[in-house]
């Protein structure tokens, strides 16, 4: 967050957000089954809303700020509408597979962009390796866990050891793997520019 602030410039779309914020706040409550649990999808919603004003603040001028704020807000609303009725279109106890599939199906493309924007413009402004760091603990903390419940009670979480789940779960942590090196990459050729300049 401190590089977004810094640089002024966010290495992708902070619109994006809206879709990550519906997912937390939705399954805050239609998932969850603990007090603790709802606290914690809250905690994350919570962390993500901060980081989105904190953004839109810092990146954009006050008319590009309050027009993007307003998209936002319709595509977060569409996107709980549209969790909502995937929910009432594929119903199982407490929308486990919807919550997982949507989960995994939202997290693919942020490696890929990310790395994608490395590699066109050659430029950090916006990345950090303490970004890439939360995201890939967070992608192996909900991966560990989905497998960890697939191996203690495999008839409840079956469509976690499926070929698709692994083939999403293998694509989205390749750039996410591949992220510091090309960031090194890219930092070594800023550097040589500097030098040769």
């Amino acid at each position: 967050m401190m590089r977004a602030v810094k640089d002024e410039v966010l290495p992708a779309s902070i619109k994006y957000m809206s879709l990550t914020l519906a997912y937390e706040l939705y399954y805050a409550f239609a998932t969850t089954s603990t007090r603790l649990e709802i606290i914690c999808f809250l905690v994350w919603f919570q962390l993500d809303l901060a980081f989105v004003a904190l953004a839109l603040w810092r990146v954009y001028g006050p008319d590009q700020r309050k027009r993007i704020a307003g998209e936002m807000l319709v595509y977060c609303i569409t996107a709980l509408a549209g969790l909502r009725y995937l929910g009432y279109l594929y119903p199982d106890d407490r929308e486990q597979v919807t919550a997982y599939w949507t989960g995994i199906l939202l997290q693919l493309p942020a490696g890929w962009v990310y790395v994608y924007g490395l590699v066109k413009h050659r430029s950090l402004l916006g990345h950090s390796l303490e970004i890439w760091l939360v995201r890939y603990l967070g992608c192996f903390t909900a991966y560990g866990l989905f497998i960890w419940r697939y191996l203690n009670i495999p008839r409840n979480w079956e469509y976690v050891g499926s070929f698709w789940s692994i083939a999403v779960i293998v694509i989205t942590l390749i750039p996410e793997t591949v992220y510091p090196f090309l960031y090194i990459w890219v930092f070594n050729q800023n550097k040589s520019k500097v030098k040769m300049g």
